[in-house]
């Protein structure tokens, strides 16, 4: 009732009205969070940076809406196709679709991400490269993807749980629960102190 007294008052209040989705979620109205979401978009002009993008995504995926969730989630990839919970959101759409080679891809682009963000990895070239929005010829082999051994296979099951954690935490802030769950099934550790606080 004081979120909506207030928003009378002052409709243009884009704090108010996420903080009112926020309360929304809390309760199980997520198309109502979804409409104050909208609304906090509209006071801001209709701009919505990558964490509102991808919250918006991870709420499509909860209502399993995948096709709308892939439209916020492209739009994040085509600016920064390295960037690591869009990257694990869209591994979690091709597994609920059943397609591991695709979800294999997206968690591997995370995971090669994280490698170089602990300096496990060289860093890339100084040149900016996004493969998703350039033009490249590329040669194709049918192979074994479950045989094929990447990179991102090196990165050590402890940093990989702390990057399924920091995405768990994103979603978990923004009361995102179901999906939250679901990426919870990819922490190795399930007796760590942060799972079982999460799982909480």
């Amino acid at each position: 009732k004081n979120f909506v007294n207030h928003l009378v008052d002052e409709p243009n209040d884009a704090k108010k009205w996420e903080e009112f989705a926020q309360f929304c979620l809390r309760y199980g109205l997520q198309i109502k969070a979804e409409q104050c979401l909208y609304k906090n978009i509209e006071c801001r002009g209709g701009e919505m940076d990558v964490e509102m993008r991808l919250f918006l995504a991870a709420l499509m995926v909860q209502r399993q809406n995948c096709h709308e969730a892939r439209e916020h989630l492209n739009f994040i990839l085509d600016q920064e196709w390295t960037h690591p919970n869009a990257n694990l959101l869209f591994g979690l759409i091709y597994k609920m679709e059943d397609w591991p080679e695709m979800a294999r891809k997206h968690f591997a682009i995370a995971k090669t991400k994280k490698m170089r963000d602990l300096g496990i990895l060289p860093p890339k070239s100084s040149i900016p490269k996004n493969f998703r929005t350039e033009a490249h010829e590329f040669r194709v082999e049918i192979i074994d993807y479950k045989k094929v051994k990447t990179i991102d296979e090196q990165l050590t099951s402890k940093d990989c749980d702390s990057l399924f954690f920091d995405f768990i935490d994103f979603l978990l802030q923004r009361t995102v629960f179901n999906v939250a769950v679901h990426v919870l099934d990819y922490v190795q550790d399930k007796s760590s102190a942060r799972y079982l606080m999460a799982k909480a």
